[in-house]
């Protein structure tokens, strides 16, 4: 297989092989069989989305009268994420088929990760991959970097801003 038609996978999904390898004991292809390489059904890890989303509702102080919008992948779309929405009381949105455009901000978002903070050899472990990850979210990609969308400011000054000036539209308990 030459390197045009390498397949790509999500970080969600090779954090998920490197846990099967260093936290189970699975050689790399008993990995492989286990997440469906090969096989027409990939899919993304949903307790890995729920715990993301989660961790940013609690950070912002369980908001009312939100709306998540996402893709259709499958880790949106699975039973164990929609009853997190429904538990949180929000209201789901998805793009449409192919609309590639709606995701623009996360492509960038990870472009941005893999270029300025990822190693080039990858993690030694996933408790390694966990922290460095956290770190360049909350600590530098959050509070220091600034952004050009934002006319030069971090996306957490942007956000105080915008709740400043705006009426509320989600309401903080």
């Amino acid at each position: 297989m030459n390197k045009r038609n390498r397949p790509t996978f999500t970080a969600e999904f090779r954090l998920e092989a490197a846990q099967l390898v260093t936290e189970k004991g699975y050689s790399i292809r008993e990995a492989a069989n286990a997440m469906g390489i090969g096989k027409s059904t990939i899919s993304p890890n949903s307790q890995l989305t729920s715990k993301a989303l989660t961790m940013a509702f609690e950070m912002r102080g369980r908001p009312k009268d939100l709306m998540f919008h996402s893709d259709q992948g499958s880790h949106y779309t699975s039973l164990q994420f929609r009853q997190l929405i429904w538990r949180y009381q929000m209201k789901q949105s998805m793009s449409r088929r192919g609309n590639c455009w709606d995701n623009s901000p996360m492509e960038r978002f990870f472009r941005s990760y893999k270029t300025e903070w990822m190693p080039t050899i990858g993690y030694q472990s996933i408790v390694e991959a966990e922290h460095s990850i956290v770190n360049y979210i909350l600590r530098y990609y959050n509070s220091v970097r600034p952004h050009t969308f934002n006319n030069g400011l971090t996306p957490n000054i942007a956000e105080d801003i915008y709740w400043k000036n705006s009426k509320s539209v989600a309401k903080v308990t």
